[in-house]
């Protein structure tokens, strides 16, 4: 087991260094949801959780894209609000409803950490980055 952590956090730390110039909140949001997987927590360690929130609820602030991606990352904050709201005394027991939670949670999380993958990867091969630059540095003003 620690074998198999210290290899994931190895990954984690080559794939943050490959996406280094995208945008911070996205590798925050990639590194807390590896860490909320990989780690032991407990109830209270859901609001690790909350940190991946921010990304897809900017982008869906952020207007319509030509892919639509405004509207799966507004679907996907939705449903990680609403996981983030299970009944801790559902939660603390073993019953079948808890399992079901839980595994529910557990397939959100991974979809949410599915999402942000691709778009890291689509804003690492759309940008044209200049060394030091933002992101938001690189938007092109004419007039």
């Amino acid at each position: 087991m620690l074998l198999a952590s210290v290899v994931i956090m190895a990954a984690l730390a080559w794939w943050v260094h490959h996406h280094r110039r995208i945008d911070y909140r996205t590798l925050i949001a990639v590194s807390a949801l590896v860490a909320q997987f990989l780690l032991h927590h407990r109830l209270c360690d859901h609001l690790l959780v909350m940190i991946p929130m921010v990304t897809p609820f900017r982008l869906a602030r952020s207007g319509p894209t030509q892919d639509g991606s405004e509207v799966a990352a507004g679907v996907l904050f939705g449903l990680i609000w609403l996981t983030l709201h299970a009944p801790a005394s559902i939660l603390a027991t073993r019953s079948v409803l808890s399992i079901l939670m839980e595994a529910g949670q557990a397939v959100v999380r991974s979809g949410a950490l599915l999402f942000l993958l691709d778009r890291a990867l689509r804003e690492r091969h759309g940008l044209h980055t200049v060394q030091g630059w933002t992101p938001l540095q690189m938007v092109r003003v004419t007039g």
